[in-house]
Parts: C-alpha cells; structure tokens; sequence
C-alpha cells in the first residue's frame, strides 16, 4: 500500500465530492464574504485538481495564508470557536489545491469528518443533523475508494451507488457503538477543544453586558432569583417591574453597562404616584447589584443609588441576602435630559448596521419628529416580528441581520 500514489481522476472527484458536502452546511455560519472566498478556492482547487494541474507554491502559499487571515478577521479578536471554525474551513478549502496523492485524499477527508463536527457547535437542528449523515456517507466512500487506489486495485472499485450503499451500512453498524459510548462514556466538564464559544446559549439571568446576536439558544432559569413583600399598599400588576443593572452603553453589536454609571449623582426623578416600602430577599450572585422595584428612590443600608438609580452594595453578597428598598413605579425619569446624557444615550457606531441607520433617515426624511420616528418602529415590530428561544445568530451587523 502506498499513500504516496498519485491520485487517480475517479478518487479525486471523490474527495472533492466529500469535502463539499462537509462545507456546505458550515457555511452559513460565515459572513457572507467568507463564505464566497472558501467557494472560490475549493472550486479552483477542483478545477486545477480535474485537469491534473498543481499550483506553483509561490502561488498556492499566499493564497492559503490569505484565505486563513480572511478566516481569523471574521470571527473578530482573540481565540474562540468561530475562530477554529473558519481556520479549520480555510484549510479544508485550501486542501484541494494540493490534492494530488493519497495521503492528500485522506487528509482532506479527515478535515472534513472535524468540518462535520464544527457544524455542529454553531446548530443540532435536524436539517444539519441531515446534512452531516449524507456528507458521512460520502467521506466514507471517499475513504474506501483511496484505499483502492492505493492497492493498486483500480478494476475492482464499485459504481458510485454501490459505493455509496456500502458506506452507508458501515455507518448503520456503527450507530449501536454510537449510542453505547454516548450513554455509558463520562461526560467532561469541559469541551475538548478548550476554546471558548460564542457564548450563543445564553441563560436568563443578570450579567454586566449582553449580545443578542450571539443567543442562539436561551435557556429560561426558573430557579428563585428573589423573594419580595411590601409593607402596606401593593402596586398592582403591571407596575411590577424591576430594575437591575442598565445597560445603556452600545457598540453596535454588544450592550453594556455605561462607563461611570455606578458614580455620580443619582437621575434627577419626576414622581407621580405612591411610594413602596418592600423588603427583598435576594438569591446569591457574583455581582453587588441589588434589585429593587423600579424605580428606587432610598437605597438600603450598605448600599447606594448609582447615577442610573441601581442599587449597589457595598460588598459581594454570595450568600442569601436581605435589604429595604423604597421605590415608586410612576414617575418621569430626568425629565430635562441634558446634552451629554442626550448625546451618551443616541451615540451610534459610524460604521455598524449601515441598512438600519439608512432605514432611519428614510423614516428622518418622511417625518423628522421623534414621536413620529417611535410610532414607526414600533409599527414594524408589532407587524414583523415574534419571540423565540432559539433565534438564528447574527453576523456583525447584529441590528441588520434583525431587521
């Protein structure tokens, strides 16, 4: 047997076959630009591969290194599983410029069978489960025809259908090992590949920022997060809302909470109705916010107001913690805006989501009155949207790919 035998014609077209049928259901996860970059090169790969022709390293070098430095820009800075995801697509692509010998051929289909595994940390849905089941198939065929052609034993290889067939029932025998080792293998506290997500399966709960266009799958916490009872008059139902930290500061894919935001004076605050005394008993957290009906007004002892009126404590609490809040629940919140919290507050990005700021100055130019503006967005939300715990994840242009 020899891995260093030149590929013949039929078994490349298999390879290539295979290595397509693995990047297809990976390439929805790129930025558009990326994804036509990996076509381009795997279709010249095919091309150059079909006629026998080798590129020359000076070319085929910079090209590969171009394609992964295209790779690492999309998914932003610093290491993570877009991250892996896009280099290990780049090289699959880049492969089939160098195809043209066994070894080649069973390299590219190892980087296939992890191009599979890839798609699977970005959707489990049924279609990509689908999708990889008839890629496996076609890997496995792959792989059974370079072992022939490394045996030398070219006449014996079957049709492409019996080929297929016979892949097929070596992945049926194998789902019962399958199950085995997915029930009885121990489960480790970490993945494998060490890097970190895209933290796109979120869970409800507090956190200092927050990115929606990276939630692919929110997980509901109805665990308790705090136990409330009001001494006197209770507001009613709607009113129940409470405040925590805000997150007000945008870079136009992330929310966060604004820079000085827990110093300063406090909001000044416009009251209309009734005040509520209410003593909370809060579950532990790793945070020093402390939740109260919004909005307060008399922060409990150990804490204070922040200039966003949330309540801070002094101290982490990590265990159960109980506090005395005053809040009211009708009110006008800084009723004379001043122009640096104006300004703080409409600050946008110059170069994120440039449809959406279009959409903006097209409504601007129609009628430039801000309740006219609000009446609008919320006509198309209320026509265009609904909820879901499991919304597609968003490129860079987060707000966009939304609308």
């Amino acid at each position: 047997m020899s891995d260093r035998r030149t590929l013949d014609r039929d078994s490349f077209i298999w390879v290539a076959v295979a290595v397509w049928s693995s990047l297809l259901p990976v390439l929805p996860g790129f930025p558009p630009w990326l994804s036509i970059l990996l076509i381009v090169v795997a279709t010249l790969g095919v091309a150059t591969g079909l006629r026998g022709i080798k590129l020359p390293a000076l070319l085929r070098l910079p090209l590969v290194m171009g394609l992964a430095g295209a790779a690492v820009v999309s998914a932003g800075a610093g290491l993570s599983q877009d991250t892996g995801a896009a280099l290990l697509a780049a090289m699959l692509a880049s492969k089939l410029l160098e195809t043209g010998s066994v070894r080649d051929g069973r390299s590219a289909c190892s980087f296939a069978l992890f191009a599979l595994m890839a798609g699977f940390l970005r959707d489990q849905g049924p279609i990509n489960l689908l999708l990889a089941l008839i890629s496996s198939i076609l890997i496995l065929a792959a792989l059974a025809r370079l072992a022939r052609n490394a045996l030398h034993d070219d006449r014996s290889a079957p049709k492409a259908l019996p080929a297929l067939l016979a892949a097929g029932r070596l992945l049926l025998i194998s789902l019962p090992f399958a199950l085995v080792a997915f029930l009885l293998f121990p489960r480790f506290p970490a993945p494998l590949w060490g890097a970190p997500g895209p933290e796109d399966r979120a869970r409800s709960g507090l956190s200092d920022e927050m990115s929606p266009g990276d939630i692919a799958d929110m997980l509901l916490d109805e665990s308790p997060a705090l136990r409330v009872s009001f001494e006197g008059e209770t507001p009613p139902r709607s009113a129940l809302y409470w405040r925590g930290p805000v997150l007000s500061d945008f870079d136009g894919r992330r929310w966060s909470r604004l820079s000085g935001s827990s110093f300063g004076p406090t909001a000044p605050l416009e009251v209309h109705g009734p005040r509520y005394v209410h003593e909370v008993m809060q579950e532990p957290t790793d945070f020093r916010y402390l939740i109260g009906l919004d909005v307060p007004v008399e922060a409990p002892e150990d804490a204070r107001l922040g200039r966003d009126r949330t309540l801070y404590s002094s101290t982490r609490h990590l265990g159960l913690r109980r506090y005395r809040v005053t809040s009211v629940a009708d009110y006008v919140l800084e009723p004379g805006l001043d122009t640096s919290a104006r300004q703080r507050n409409l600050y946008v990005p110059s170069d994120s989501n440039p449809r959406t700021r279009a959409l903006i100055e097209q409504w601007r130019g129609e009628d430039s009155r801000p309740e006219a503006l609000i009446q609008r967005a919320l006509a198309l939300f209320n026509a265009s949207f609904h909820y879901s715990l499991s919304p597609p994840p968003l490129a860079r242009n987060s707000v966009d790919d939304f609308l």
